[in-house]
């Protein structure tokens, strides 16, 4: 997994089983920056109000 894209967006991973019964799909659009800035933002804004 590339670190830049987890922090950025834009994540894809695909994981099937030896036996190809199971299949397992990520798929992460927004990355962990966005997310914490609007966190941040949001939490600014109540600390002014």
């Amino acid at each position: 997994m590339n670190w830049k894209k987890l922090l950025l967006g834009k994540v894809n991973y695909t994981k099937t089983t030896d036996n190809g019964k199971y299949n397992v799909k990520i798929d992460i659009q927004g990355g962990i920056l966005s997310v914490v800035t609007i966190i941040a933002l949001i939490a600014w804004l109540i600390h002014i109000l």
